[in-house]
Parts: structure tokens; sequence; C-alpha cells
């Protein structure tokens, strides 16, 4: 696999949706490549997604780091997740910035123990931090407890607010579902390997997990994020919409042997999609079938000759 840049090129001018598609085609223009493109992958700014809005001759698709990241920050920002989320931060950086404890939970997390880790603070660009700093407080919860509740290490007048246990149970019960996120993030970031087609799989794959995980002993705040997130999933990539079975994106994961039965769709769907290709291929400019090819004539095996050899030839 290669990644070619065609062109860089400085805008001075105002970035809107005109300029910026004027510059897309002016440089396919320069490349000869207009009439060559299929899709055309982004980020969800407003004034690209609209550049492309005015570039019927291809399709677009929003970058799926990107896209998963906004489906996840409603979820995020809603009051009770942003809150507790807010003391995580907060209890994170409390030891991050004493080297006290942080020498503290080294030493007893040897003694009791447990694995010594470093806590993980979040970055605020990169959401699947959030999981992973919350996913650490969990596995460290009793040395952070312990720590907490001993007035010889930490004194009352510095000492944070210890969590309740039901925050506790929140923050595991968020780390939890978050966690198929953040590996598909890190997972569909590589650019090792072609992951179009794995788009939807992931996607529908997710829905499904979503599902799977709801019971009637949830809370009321991982309720909320469940559907938070579920609805979001749907808005943006519209799996269960015919028009999407058309798309170029559906086609390359027919394409992909992994997927190509597209059990992830339904059969109206399926069959949508299957007539899609079959335009495609009646598209595609036929080989010169003058010259009829005679197929190869099966060779009979003389008396003497073995299986071994037999098998060779065929």
């Amino acid at each position: 696999m290669e990644t070619n840049v065609l062109s860089t090129r400085a805008v001075p001018e105002s970035h809107t949706t005109i300029n910026l598609a004027y510059k897309i085609k002016d440089i396919l223009q320069e490349f000869n490549l207009l009439n060559k493109v299929d899709i055309c992958v982004h980020d969800n700014a407003r004034n690209i997604e609209r550049a492309g809005e005015l570039s019927p001759e291809w399709e677009d698709l929003s970058c799926f780091g990107n896209t998963l990241q906004l489906v996840i920050k409603p979820a995020l920002d809603l009051p009770n997740i942003a809150k507790i989320i807010g003391k995580c931060r907060k209890l994170v950086g409390h030891f991050k910035h004493s080297t006290t404890l942080a020498a503290e939970l080294s030493k007893r997390q040897k003694l009791l123990g447990i694995p010594v880790q470093d806590l993980i603070q979040d970055v605020p660009t990169r959401w699947n931090s959030v999981q992973q700093m919350m996913q650490r407080l969990t596995e460290q919860r009793r040395v952070l407890t312990d720590i907490m509740l001993d007035d010889k290490v930490t004194k009352k007048e510095f000492s944070l607010p210890l969590l309740k246990d039901h925050e506790w149970d929140l923050i595991d019960q968020l780390s939890i579902f978050l966690k198929d996120f953040a590996e598909v993030t890190t997972y569909m970031s590589t650019e090792t390997h072609v992951s179009i087609s794995q788009i939807y799989p992931i996607v529908c794959g997710l829905l499904r997990r979503i599902d799977d995980i709801s019971g009637d002993t949830e809370s009321n705040n991982i309720h909320r994020v469940r559907e938070t997130v579920k609805d979001e999933l749907m808005r943006r990539y519209k799996p269960t919409c015919k028009e999407t079975a058309k798309s170029i994106t559906i086609v390359t994961s027919f394409l992909d042997p992994r997927y190509k039965n597209l059990k992830f769709l339904s059969k109206d769907q399926r069959n949508i999609t299957k007539t899609e290709i079959e335009s495609l291929l009646d598209d595609l400019p036929l080989r010169d079938t003058a010259k009829s090819v005679e197929p190869p004539t099966k060779r009979i095996r003389r008396p003497n000759e073995s299986k071994t050899e037999i098998k060779i030839l065929l």
C-alpha cells in the first residue's frame, strides 16, 4: 500500500464551501483525475461536507475515527456523565501533581500485589483516553481508596471527596461500555490495511453489541448513554436505509471475502446491493470476445503413468 500526496496548497481566501470545492476539482483536473474518483474521505466540518454536495461526481465519506468521536461525545456530555468524568479527572490530577502520592501509590501496589501502573490522564483530543482513564481507576480502586483514607498520607485539608460506591460502579460500567468503541477507534486508525469495507460490519456489530448489553438491572445513566450512542450511530450511518445498500462503502464490503455474504444487512438490502453491483458490472468495458478461446482438452492417462504424474499435470 502507498499513500501519495498529490498537492498541498494554501487557501488564503475564506474557506467557504464553494472555494473548497473549486480547490479540490482544480487539483483533480491538474492530474487528469476529475472523472476517476469514486469516493472522497474527509472530516466532519460542515464546509467540507457541503463542498462534497457540490461534487456529484463522487460519493462522500466522513472519516470513521472522527465520526465515532462525534458519536460518543454527546453521551460523555450528559450532565451526570460529565460530572463523574470530572471527578475522575480531578482524582487523577491529584495523584499526578504529587510526587509523594505517586510514590505511595507505587509502594502500595507492590504490597497489595496489584499491577504497578501509573494513572492515566485523559486528553481532550482523544476521547478514548477517557475510557482508558476510567478503566485504570477501577483497576486501582483498592489502592486509591486505601491511600485516600490514610490520614498520614493524605491530609484532610488537601484530601478529595472519596468516590461513593455507586460512583465507582458507574465508572466501571462506563469503562466496559466504551471499551468496544475505544478498541474500534484504535483498530480503524491504522494505515497498514484497507479499512473501508469494514465500516458497516463494525457499525452494525456495535449496534448489536449495544442491544446485547442492555438489561433491566442497568442504571438510568448507562441507559441514557446507550440510547444516545445508538441514536447517533443510526443517524450518522443509516445502516437500515435502502439507499445505504447502494453506497460504495457497502459495495466494498461485498467485494471483501470476509463480508461478501452481507449478513449484517437485511435481505432486502442485500438484494439492492447485488442489483447495484450488477449495474456497475454492466458499465465495465467488455474484453474483446471476437477470438474465442477453446477450453483445454482433458489429458487421458496412459496405463504406464502414475497418479502422482497426473496430479502434477492437472
